[in-house]
């Protein structure tokens, strides 16, 4: 049953284990649910029957995990006495982005200087602005078509540097519908940006489609430098441009108080979390949760997706910027047809397949990797991270997903297959459905604890 590849964790586990074993009276009043655990005594470590794979081998040794504050997912390979006989960690795990949420840096313009706000006032109706210690108060008055644009343009900024708008709407008041080209267009206020890039080898235009707002308030962040990467063709790193930015409101009667309207550049780079993550057992996954300093937070859910894989879930619980980023253990080859990440080490192999296809960079060194410089988009014999932005498109609670397949006995092509398969999107949430409830048929059918749960709670 072991060697049996491409077949879900179901089938492989549990058809044979309910067949060898008549007796399916234990732990009766338990679901498996009822085994979580955010104790500090947790058991730490997860394993399946007959499998060579554990996930957290330090925790599984007796030892504890050094890299908590970035959410590593950390493998071991087991002996067929249960011993581990190679422990590879921080295979896959997350950073935060130094620009997330607009933190930090250096603002290169603000409506702090109050006498500045009227000279960005371009075009409008009847427009009263005030300014108090950098908020200001705008509103429409006039016909129904009033509208009131601030237009700021900023030159030579440095584009290699990653660049960031933060608005802070405190108030909010929905004026009158206007006519906008012969047609009726819900008032409400919006944001918009254009990059004029200059390179030494030419010029273009980038415009910056940020979500407008006809409803909310609150802090608005906007990533100029994610447009930027997507849409230029001439390589930023050595370009200046002339950004222009645009405040507009309309509608008659409406309103809006802003408490703070900046212009922040930051160095590219990623960051650890000051604290480690809080971590709450499953006999069928570890679930993490983690806040980074800039206010992202993240939740992942490692799991076994089959008896050579683990999978995890990312979940962005909270606004910010997240990359997902890993270890080099061996010699690393990017395999861009199956988007996969082939690792070859001493007596064993690894692949890892991230679920999107985004900006993929390879590091010599965790400083390079760390303050975002000397990357490559080719791995070499000499790199030893690698990363991969997720973008600020990712919204809160949504999921991504990336596999890692370790076996010191299968060859690449069976681990290709075996990673690839949980992060098509047709299998991830059935395939972890599937483990959990395969877990709930073992601890019915099992006398606990036992290898591989060691605490059982009580049962009313």
């Amino acid at each position: 049953m072991k060697k049996t590849i491409s077949m879900v964790l179901a089938v492989l586990m549990l058809t044979a284990l309910l067949c060898s074993c008549g007796n399916s009276g234990y732990n009766k009043n338990l679901a498996v649910d009822d085994f979580a655990d955010s104790s500090a005594e947790q058991q730490g470590w997860l394993r399946l029957p007959d499998s060579s794979l554990v996930i957290n081998p330090d925790e599984y040794q007796g030892n504890t995990s050094n890299n908590k504050d970035r959410l590593g997912l950390n493998l071991g390979i087991l002996d067929e006495n249960g011993n581990v006989t190679k422990s590879l960690n921080d295979l896959v795990f997350i950073v935060e982005n130094k620009s997330a949420n607009g933190v930090g840096g250096e603002t290169i313009w603000s409506t702090a200087d109050a006498d500045d706000i009227g000279s960005i006032l371009r075009w409008g109706l009847k427009a009263t602005v005030q300014g108090d210690a950098g908020t200001f108060t705008a509103t429409t008055s006039g016909t129904p078509s009033s509208a009131i644009n601030f237009m700021k343009r900023l030159s030579g900024v440095d584009l290699s540097k990653e660049l960031v708008a933060v608005l802070d709407v405190s108030k909010y008041n929905k004026g009158e519908v206007f006519v906008k080209d012969d047609e009726e267009t819900e008032p409400g206020w919006g944001f918009s940006a254009s990059v004029a890039i200059t390179h030494p080898d030419g010029k273009e235009n980038v415009s910056i489609n940020a979500q407008a707002s006809t409803e909310d308030e609150g802090k608005f962040v906007y990533y100029f430098s994610d447009t930027l990467r997507n849409n230029a063709t001439y390589e930023l790193s050595e370009s200046t441009g002339q950004l222009n930015c645009t405040f507009g409101l309309y509608g008659e009667g409406t309103s809006v108080v802003v408490s703070e309207y900046k212009i922040v550049q930051f160095d590219k780079g990623f960051q650890y979390a000051t604290e480690a993550a809080k971590t709450t057992w499953y006999p069928y996954a570890i679930v993490s949760d983690i806040a980074y300093p800039n206010g992202t937070k993240v939740q992942t859910t490692d799991y076994f997706a089959n008896y050579s894989t683990v999978a995890r879930k990312i979940t962005l619980k909270d606004t910010g910027l997240m990359t997902l980023a890993g270890k080099v253990e061996g010699t690393l080859t990017y395999d861009s047809l199956n988007n996969v990440m082939v690792v070859e080490g001493d007596g064993y192999s690894y692949v890892v397949a991230p679920k999107k296809k985004l900006d993929i960079t390879f590091y010599n060194s965790e400083a390079d990797m760390l303050a975002g410089k000397y990357g490559t988009t080719e791995p070499t014999s000499s790199t030893e991270y690698w990363t991969v932005y997720c973008g600020s498109t990712v919204q809160v609670d949504s999921d991504i997903y990336i596999a890692v397949s370790l076996d010191a006995s299968k060859d690449v092509e069976t681990l290709i297959e075996e990673t690839v398969a949980p992060t098509k999107s047709n299998n991830t949430k059935a395939r972890f459905e599937r483990t959990k409830e395969w877990w709930n048929q073992y601890i019915h059918v099992y006398e606990l604890p036992d290898t591989y749960i060691l605490n059982v709670p009580n049962a009313d």
